[in-house]
């Protein structure tokens, strides 16, 4: 499947996300699609883990446990999207 032709709509940061850097950066790969050619989910999944750990060893110094406390998916990702993963600490 192919979105050539179409054009992709470029979402606006959040207002809460404005100056505030994001714990991990990764661009999409053919081998992280499902079978209708978007990202498969338990691949952001796996990529929001790894960015709270990340987060969670900055802070801290030491591993913790991680918890998704909110997820919004507006549109597909497609292979090559640059996708973006913010943490915060909650005590």
């Amino acid at each position: 499947m192919s979105d050539k032709g179409t054009k992709k709509k470029k979402l606006k940061k959040p207002k809460e996300l404005k100056g505030k850097t994001p714990s991990l950066r990764v661009a999409t790969l053919p081998k992280d699609t499902n079978h209708r050619g978007d990202i498969f989910g338990g691949w952001l999944q796996s990529q929001m883990d790894l960015a709270g750990a990340a987060f969670a060893w900055e802070e801290t110094g030491s591993t913790i446990a991680t918890r998704f406390a909110e997820t919004s998916f507006e549109q597909p990702i497609y292979t090559g999207d640059i996708v973006e993963f913010y943490t915060d600490l909650k005590k």
